[in-house]
């Protein structure tokens, strides 16, 4: 019995997500920060975004964070981090998709640059 208590445990901390230290997308665009931030949450949120979205600013940091989870877990932050002169910096560190090594950054990027074009 103990040792199905252990494998149980241990198959339960495995399916734990983490949102790595590796950065899949470093980008600069135009537009303020966290006018930028609030548009790209808009756009995920409006066209029912498959993923928990949480929108976090840090004014002392000059950042806006959206936090993307799956389940109850944030498993990406797209970080919109102020450049002045109405420039942006955009960085993303998300789980591996299945789908590729780019397959999140692409799909924010669409989001990204549909707002920094609404912005501009």
């Amino acid at each position: 019995m103990k040792h199905y208590f252990l494998v149980a445990a241990a198959l339960g901390l495995s399916a734990c997500n983490t949102v790595p230290d590796a950065v899949d997308l470093d980008t600069e665009v135009g537009g303020n920060y966290q006018a930028l931030a609030d548009c790209v949450y808009v756009d995920f949120t409006d066209r029912t975004f498959p993923m928990m979205v949480i929108k976090v600013e840090l004014p002392s940091q000059s950042l806006s964070r959206l936090q993307i989870g799956a389940n109850s877990s944030i498993i990406g932050e797209l970080d919109f981090i102020d450049q002045g002169d109405t420039r942006t910096r955009v960085t993303l560190r998300h789980q591996r998709a299945i789908y590729g090594k780019d397959f999140y950054a692409d799909r924010y990027m669409k989001s990204i640059d549909r707002c920094a074009a609404q912005l501009g």
